[in-house]
């Protein structure tokens, strides 16, 4: 018995054989496979001699199959099928997913976003487990391809690095209701000697401090936050001013026009490069994006 050295054999000829088995017919295989006749002639040379016989022989004006090669037709199909069905992208069905997402947004964004997104992956994938994180997250978080997506500012994401639009936010301060001296226009001076709360590293924050040092202020900073949630609990009652999103609306909280330039900031989603293709994560960013567009200006 002739035993096929599959360790030497070429596995891309499995799918001439198959065309050839099926077609029974060299220039209907070529056809089929996008091959001359010449090249798919010279895989069944070869073909044949792997399996140490003719396969197909001429039988008048058609070729039949050997015996060997009529053993080898429901082999081959279930091969070629178990090939096709293990390197197809597998599809993602919420309905029956078990996996955890991690995504990661600013405080506010969450605020806006995360509530829904809880109720559409209860609502759609009731097994999946979703972890909601403030920003910044730990840098070796982002390296090792854990976050399904992190929003940030359009600014913050690197060149060339995949990433969807979610919308545009606007900047606004904000101070107690009745708090006295911002309403008769108040100057960057005014504004840098107000004791703020501060959110150290948010990027309009940093932009502020900026356009102040340009003119020669710096910010009076009263407090430090880690979360930005926390600022609307701390502002009513007190001379504590901040900087909140366009539209923001707390009891107790009013907002003002700052008196310096801030652009609005357009928000992106990005993701690891791991998970560009994984099903899983393209569903989830897909109704954070659909989330967003109802939430966020466009």
């Amino acid at each position: 018995m002739h035993v096929v050295n599959v360790a030497t054999m070429d596995l891309n000829l499995l799918r001439v054989l198959g065309e050839l088995l099926r077609e029974r017919n060299v220039t209907r295989a070529a056809a089929q496979l996008g091959l001359s006749q010449a090249a798919t002639s010279h895989a069944l040379a070869r073909l044949r001699k792997s399996f140490g016989d003719p396969l197909l022989v001429r039988s008048g004006q058609s070729l039949q199959l050997t015996p060997e090669a009529e053993r080898l037709v429901p082999i081959v199909e279930d091969i070629l099928r178990l090939v096709n069905t293990s390197l197809s992208a597998p599809e993602f069905d919420p309905s029956t997913a078990t996996t955890t997402f991690t995504v990661a947004m600013p405080d506010f964004l969450n605020s806006m976003i995360a509530p829904e997104l809880a109720v559409v992956v209860r609502e759609q994938a009731p097994k999946v487990v979703l972890h909601v994180l403030g920003t910044p997250v730990r840098s070796d978080a982002r390296r090792d391809g854990t976050l399904d997506a992190i929003a940030m500012p359009a600014q913050r994401v690197a060149p060339g690095h995949p990433s969807l639009r979610l919308g545009s936010v606007s900047w606004t301060g904000i101070a107690a209701v009745g708090r006295p001296g911002l309403d008769e226009g108040i100057t960057p001076a005014d504004y840098a000697a107000m004791p703020h709360i501060s959110f150290p590293r948010a990027l309009v924050e940093v932009l502020i401090d900026e356009k102040l040092a340009d003119a020669g202020l710096r910010r009076t900073i009263a407090v430090t936050v880690n979360n930005s949630d926390l600022v609307p609990s701390m502002i009513p009652g007190s001379e504590l001013v901040s900087v909140g999103w366009d539209g923001f609306d707390k009891p107790g909280v009013r907002t003002f026009d700052l008196p310096v330039d801030i652009p609005d900031f357009d928000y992106h989603i990005a993701w690891s490069r791991r998970l560009a293709n994984d099903p899983a994560s393209v569903w989830l960013r897909r109704q954070i994006v659909d989330i967003a567009s109802r939430r966020l200006a466009q």
